[in-house]
Formats: structure tokens, C-alpha cells, sequence
């Protein structure tokens, strides 16, 4: 997490990511592009999720947050960071490549009723050696 002012700024959830398991095969079709893309990446520290505030974007506080994944993902004994954005995030596209992250594959990602718009799941990555 990253505070400002002891206010909570945002936050990530990363995690070494498992192998598929064969009930992965029985997932709706909206989700297949997303899960074909993490099948490629067991074994790889995963970065699930990160958010911040509006008002804290563009502080540094993104920056910070992968520091932390990465000193986590050192910490266990990983050497690559994985990442997926959506091409409707070009925000985050640009801090992920600011911070040289690298795209790796892409997967169309299909929209549902209250989801962002269609485009592709974007598969970013970053060696730590």
C-alpha cells in the first residue's frame, strides 16, 4: 500500500503465479484470452492488481508500489515480474513501459456489460537480473 499524508494512496497485489489447473479449462469465453495469457507465465512473480487514487497518479506513487512488487518478488527468490494491462489503460501501459516493462503477447479481451471497452489483454513483463 501507499499512503500520502497517512491517507491510503493506493495499493498492489502481487503473487508467484501457479500453473493452470485443468478446471481452468472450463471458464466462460470472455475470459480465455486472459487465462491463456497467465498459463504462459507460471512461475513468474504476478502483479494482479494496482490502483491509486486519481489524485495521487502522477507522484510517483506507481513507481513506488513496483519497487515493492519487485523487492518482493527478489525477496522470494523470483526473477521476473508479470504484469497484464488492458490497451484501453494507455496510463498504465506508459508507467509499466517508463518503468521497462516489456510486452510480451497480446489476447483480445471481450467486453461485458459494465466492463472497460473492448480491445486486447496485454501481456507485460520485466526480468530482474
Amino acid at each position: 500500500m501507499a499512503e500520502r499524508d497517512g491517507v491510503l494512496a493506493g495499493a498492489l497485489n502481487s503473487y508467484l503465479m501457479p500453473a493452470p489447473s485443468p478446471s481452468d479449462a472450463a471458464v466462460p469465453d470472455v475470459l480465455k484470452g486472459l487465462n491463456d495469457l497467465k498459463a504462459m507465465i507460471a512461475g513468474t512473480w504476478y502483479i494482479a492488481a494496482a490502483a491509486l487514487h486519481p489524485e495521487c497518479q502522477g507522484q510517483g506513487y506507481g513507481e513506488a508500489l513496483l519497487d515493492e512488487a519487485e523487492a518482493l518478488a527478489r525477496a522470494a527468490g523470483n526473477t521476473r515480474l508479470t504484469l497484464m494491462v488492458g490497451s484501453f489503460n494507455q496510463p498504465a501501459r506508459r508507467l509499466y513501459l517508463r518503468c521497462r516493462f516489456t510486452e510480451q503477447a497480446e489476447r483480445p479481451f471481450t467486453a461485458f456489460p459494465g466492463s472497460d471497452t473492448p480491445g486486447t489483454w496485454i501481456l507485460m513483463a520485466k526480468d530482474l537480473c
